[in-house]
């Protein structure tokens, strides 16, 4: 998951990362919903 819940294991990731990982089925977080902070919408 990427967002502010996304486990023990998380860390910063850059916009080109953050894209990447949306983009390959990893489901946003639909709390801070970070695909629609980065104009990626459904």
């Amino acid at each position: 998951m990427v967002g502010h819940r996304a486990g023990k294991g998380r860390r910063p990731v850059d916009v080109e990362e953050a894209r990447r990982l949306l983009t390959s089925c990893l489901p946003a977080c639909t709390r801070c919903r970070p695909d629609r902070h980065l104009g990626m919408l459904e």
